[in-house]
């Protein structure tokens, strides 16, 4: 035992004198530089026995030519583990484990082109890689060509990881790779961890290769992604106003070219539009897309999004290679509950009047959601049907027609159907040809917006039968011989509407037959004092 120790203490103080470990850098950097297909330079390389091997400083891999001149990688210290029988007894250089710490990497999109498309492609045609450092004809050890570089174990500590794309540039932190066995045209298995824009936590393992290029790699591995929070992400623009917190688990099976990504995702705290509140409710989206690399588009195969116990179908695809990303989508939805859209409803920015709540109902759409994601416009018709509003008395709050139709007041409105097209942008949302039936009330009719504010403007009718309720009463104070419509609009706030008579409305309606008698008092006058009497 200890002529063991003895030896190896011999062995330990007589490494680094018997062996120069920089005359071996140029074998090294052309190794490098052959698997990469970049110019690969290294510091001086020293003996190491803390590394297992040598050790160097000051490492750069350089860029392709069509993305600039600055390094594509460059780290503080790269440690390589050799085999120590061969660097002692021959100068040869066989790699074990290849260890970067706390490099600074840069991947970068331009018109759908990566820089990292053209690592590894040597010959023509294969893209515009950066020429690599040239080769020395023999190595030092006097083999007549440069091995291909063999790991046992390739590791990435402390890795900083700038992504632009159209621009735009995200960074990613605390990136770690952990990969086994790397052999040329070898499936071998890797581990990645990151953490994401938004301060969220990736993780993703599985096994790359066989592959003759690094652009185009086979994959298959597994995706979990927890605490994204999606506004910081930076990944929907500036000015969505998309914001939430994101879990994410799925499946990525990848031939190089195209790859299939499957899984689901659940936002909380989910937030649609600028200055809305926070959803009641998770939402989770179960999702299967096809994405094609090279054009970066993808196509939504599956796209289920519930909520409670109620569901939309997605549809369509999307463009990547814009920034932000540009949709092309189909939402549709057959009796969503309205118990749980009231959930929804903050995520959009719509507050119910104050004390209201959605009791009963559903609703069914067909939507397009086309655009860039900080700029969807979705539209399409919307229909509602037995929605039971308890809480909102929208009798009293339309005194003048509850007056006409001798309506019983109360503290619920039950909406029998409700149907409009309906059309979504960041200013606000519009509705057209709006055909309303109340309970006991009659029908609406009109159009009108919602602003991004929450500001209301809407121009309605209510249709009235004539002789109803105080109809005759009416007459005879507003000198109007006849009156089937009540036009009104709607101002104020979706917390808090205003319900105000249109007068010059009123007036345009009754009959261009026999004159009327001479009203006692102005008409306008009359009916302005209909709306504003309490009840």
């Amino acid at each position: 035992m200890a002529v063991v120790v003895v030896v190896l203490l011999v062995v330990a103080v007589a490494v680094p004198l018997l062996v120069d470990a920089d005359r071996l850098r140029p074998t090294a950097e052309a190794q490098l530089s052959q698997a990469l297909a970049r110019p690969v330079h290294l510091g001086k390389l020293g003996f190491s026995w803390m590394a297992g091997g040598v050790s160097a400083a000051n490492i750069s891999v350089g860029e392709d030519p069509a993305f600039g001149s600055a390094p594509f990688l460059t780290a503080k210290t790269l440690d390589v583990s050799v085999q120590i029988w061969p660097l002692i007894l021959h100068r040869q250089l066989e790699v074990n484990t290849l260890t970067v710490r706390d490099p600074q990497v840069r991947l970068v999109e331009r018109n759908g082109k990566w820089n990292v498309d053209s690592l590894g492609q040597t010959s023509a045609g294969q893209g515009a890689a950066a020429k690599p450092a040239p080769a020395p004809a023999t190595s030092p050890s006097g083999s007549e060509e440069v091995p291909a570089l063999v790991l046992d174990k390739l590791s990435i500590t402390g890795a900083r990881i700038t992504v632009t794309v159209q621009g735009a540039t995200e960074n990613y932190t605390n990136v770690s790779l952990e990969a086994d066995h790397l052999r040329p045209n070898t499936k071998f298995p890797f581990k990645l961890a990151a953490t994401t824009p938004g301060n969220g936590q990736l993780q993703l393992a599985g096994t790359v290769g066989p592959a003759k290029d690094l652009s185009a790699l086979p994959a298959e591995a597994q995706l979990k992604l927890d605490h994204l929070d999606l506004g910081a992400s930076g990944y929907f623009g500036a000015n969505s106003g998309l914001a939430g917190v994101a879990q994410t688990q799925a499946k990525l099976r990848s031939d190089g070219r195209t790859a299939h990504v499957e899984g689901t995702t659940t936002v909380e705290k989910l937030r649609l539009v600028k200055g809305a509140s926070s959803a009641q409710r998770p939402v989770t989206l179960n999702y299967a897309v096809d994405y094609d690399l090279a054009s970066s588009a993808g196509r939504i195969t599956r796209g289920d999004l519930t909520l409670g116990k109620s569901s939309v179908h997605l549809s369509g695809g999307f463009e990547a290679r814009a920034n932000p990303a540009v949709v092309n989508a189909t939402a549709s939805t057959q009796g969503f509950a309205m118990t749980d859209m009231q959930d929804l409803l903050p995520a959009a920015g719509i507050t119910l009047p104050g004390g209201a709540s959605l009791q009963g109902g559903t609703a069914a759409a067909t939507m397009t959601i086309t655009g860039p994601v900080d700029r969807l416009i979705i539209s399409g018709p919307v229909k509602l049907s037995n929605v039971i509003i308890s809480g909102f008395d929208l009798g009293a709050n339309l005194k003048t027609v509850a007056a006409l139709a001798g309506i019983k007041t109360g503290s619920t409105t039950e909406l029998q159907l409700l149907s409009t097209n309906l059309q979504m942008t960041p200013e606000g949302t519009t509705f057209n040809d709006i055909n309303a039936v109340v309970a006991g009330m009659g029908n609406l009719t009109g159009t009108g917006t919602i602003a991004a504010n929450n500001a209301l403007n809407f121009r309605m009718v209510a249709k009235l039968s004539k002789g109803s309720g105080l109809l005759g009463g009416l007459l005879q104070q507003t000198g109007v011989a006849q009156l089937s419509e009540v036009p009104f609009r709607i101002e104020g706030t979706t917390a808090n509407p205003k319900f105000v008579p249109d007068v010059g409305g009123m007036l345009h309606t009754k009959s261009s037959g026999s004159a009327p008698a001479a009203p006692s008092k102005n008409p306008a006058s009359g009916l302005m004092n209909l709306f504003n009497k309490k009840k």
